[in-house]
């Protein structure tokens, strides 16, 4: 970094953060790390009496965090997705319209894999206009151009993501007959059929390829869910988490264990929703629908599966309680790569809130997270 002249800094990249201080109404950073000075910017600057200002030298080598966000988001929407403005390398896809949303698991965690970035998404199926689909987050503040052309050609020519609009059908009918035509028989047929059309598009299901169903009673209440603890360890709120991918939630809500020994077991009953090549961490789906991501480590996906043996394929139903993945604790450790381990809501939408229900020591099997609906 170095020293330069607020005036001449426009188009720079603040390396610290500027703080404002207005008596009474406002004591907090006008300015993050970060931050691309804008012309407008300067007045505020020489405001708070900063003439100078630190920031990061340029060079042709290296992306600033939001110029590579904006490349994953490139890299994962197609046109019918919305994007937010970068901020701290963040950037987060909602749904313009109704439809069917996609994406290619495959791809996705190969660029996942590559570190110092991070794509997380919803599960593939029917979205409404507006719904969240992905957040996507480059993690350290300047990234490597080569880093961001490897993961564009990991990502190959297509969007990783996809949403389909749904499309209006309309029916035609023709009715034949010359005795129709000539009126010598009434037309039995027509208002059979339109009928029958009438009463399906009444009750036709909103999401595709979900059966009608007759009136029924009320559907109970949802009922809040409670995940047990995936490891023997102590329990690290996930703000404290060494991954800023993690602490920020942008992946979603949740809790995180330093484990104290080397087995990762399944919260609740559910089903097996993801694996990767590496090992290294396990998706899965709860009974309650709960879409839950469990990382064992910090940056662990480097080690290439090295120290981790998986226990479950993807599809697996799987008990609580039952052992998901091993994995050599002190190997790793010695490896240099933090042990801290997140269990990840992602559909941390889906709940009113997500609270924790232990600190300090937990064993395998006792409370951990409540999920409240």
């Amino acid at each position: 970094m170095k020293l330069m002249r607020t005036e001449d800094a426009i188009g720079q990249v603040l390396c610290h953060d500027i703080t404002q201080i207005i008596p009474g109404v406002k004591k907090g950073p006008v300015f993050q790390k970060g931050h691309i000075i804008a012309p407008e910017d300067v007045p505020v600057l020489l405001s708070v009496g900063k003439e100078h200002v630190y920031i990061w030298e340029k060079d042709d080598t290296r992306f600033h965090e939001n110029e590579a966000a904006r490349i994953l988001c490139e890299m994962s929407r197609n046109d019918y997705m919305d994007a937010s403005e970068p901020s701290e390398g963040k950037i987060e896809l909602t749904a313009q319209v109704d439809g069917l949303f996609t994406l290619d698991r495959q791809r996705l965690y190969a660029v996942n894999s590559l570190g110092e970035m991070m794509i997380a998404t919803r599960h593939a199926g029917p979205v409404k206009k507006g719904d969240k689909l992905a957040g996507m987050r480059v993690i350290p503040l300047v990234i490597e151009k080569e880093k961001m052309a490897e993961a564009r050609e990991t990502a190959g020519n297509t969007p990783l993501l996809t949403l389909t609009p749904y499309r209006a059908l309309k029916v035609g009918l023709v009715t034949t007959g010359s005795e129709v035509y000539y009126g010598r028989i009434q037309d039995q047929f027509t208002p059979v059929i339109k009928a029958k059309l009438e009463d399906y598009l009444e009750s036709a299901p909103k999401d595709p390829g979900a059966a009608p169903s007759p009136a029924a009673a009320p559907a109970p209440a949802a009922k809040d869910t409670v995940l047990s603890a995936c490891l023997n360890g102590t329990v690290v709120p996930l703000a404290d988490v060494k991954d800023e991918a993690f602490a920020s939630g942008v992946l979603g809500n949740g809790i995180a264990i330093e484990p104290s020994d080397g087995e990762l077991v399944a919260p609740a009953d559910g089903e097996i929703s993801s694996t990767f090549e590496t090992h290294h961490a396990v998706g899965m789906t709860t009974a309650d629908g709960a879409e839950l991501l469990m990382h064992i480590g910090i940056d662990t996906v480097k080690l290439g599966g090295k120290h981790f043996t998986y226990l479950v394929n993807d599809g697996d139903k799987v008990k609580k309680g039952q052992p998901l993945i091993r994995f050599e604790l002190e190997a790793i450790k010695a490896e240099g790569y933090p042990v801290t381990t997140p269990l990840i809501v992602c559909n941390t939408d889906d709940y009113a809130a997500v609270a924790a229900k232990a600190s300090g020591t937990v064993k395998q099997g006792d409370a951990l997270l409540e999920l409240k609906r």
